[in-house]
């Protein structure tokens, strides 16, 4: 097994995928050209998602002030709303993953409804109807808790929308920021240039780490 040499004695200790560094005198310079690639392929991995769930939306979310969609247990009114939470409280104790979520709950939804489907059950119906109803009803969550970000935003900083969706994708591209801040009045120029240092600093956009 590889070893990795790191001096527990420094003050500063960087370990990435394959490089460590070890070091009293690190500069933002130096950990931003060694952070962020290695940031960008685990931000691009599926092990993200799994490693993170849902915490990073609701931790924006709670910054900015208001509560995103939660991942609650599903909890069907139909009859076989029991069996399936009960279902997937074994599934999970099975992958040793303690107590069930509401992903377990959606998968055992889906099993048996295609069960059911296969035995021609006519119960699969109205099961089919309450959880394409819940589906619906969280992505309408999502989708507004997506508009209440934005919103809240945009009356922060006073900004247009677009010209707020132009300053997000050119700081996540990392496009130049003076052609669009440029040309701007004084007064929202201001504005774009507030709204800029805060979505770094609170880290909602790629950028520079808020310091405490």
């Amino acid at each position: 097994m590889e070893t990795v040499d790191i001096d527990w004695s420094k003050t500063h200790i960087l370990k990435t995928n394959n490089k460590s560094i070890s070091s009293d005198d690190l500069s933002n310079e130096q950990l931003h050209k060694e952070i962020e690639p290695w940031l960008s392929a685990i931000f691009q991995s599926e092990h993200f998602s799994l490693l993170i769930g849902s915490g990073l939306t609701t931790g924006v979310t709670y910054e900015a002030g208001f509560t995103a969609q939660g991942m609650g247990r599903l909890n069907l009114t139909n009859p076989l709303g029991s069996i399936i939470n009960s279902y997937a409280d074994i599934s999970a104790g099975r992958m040793a993953r303690g107590v069930a979520n509401l992903e377990d709950d959606l998968r055992t939804s889906f099993e048996l409804l295609k069960g059911l489907s296969i035995l021609s059950d006519d119960r699969s119906a109205a099961l089919k109807t309450e959880i394409d109803e819940f589906l619906n009803g969280f992505i309408q969550k999502i989708l507004e808790t997506e508009r209440n970000f934005r919103n809240r935003l945009q009356g922060k900083f006073d900004l247009r929308e677009d010209l707020l969706l132009q300053i997000k994708t050119a700081i996540k591209e990392k496009q130049n920021l003076a052609s669009i801040i440029d040309p701007l009045p004084t007064d929202e120029r201001s504005n774009a240039e507030t709204a800029i240092n805060y979505l770094k600093a609170e880290k909602l956009l790629p950028g520079k780490r808020r310091q405490k």
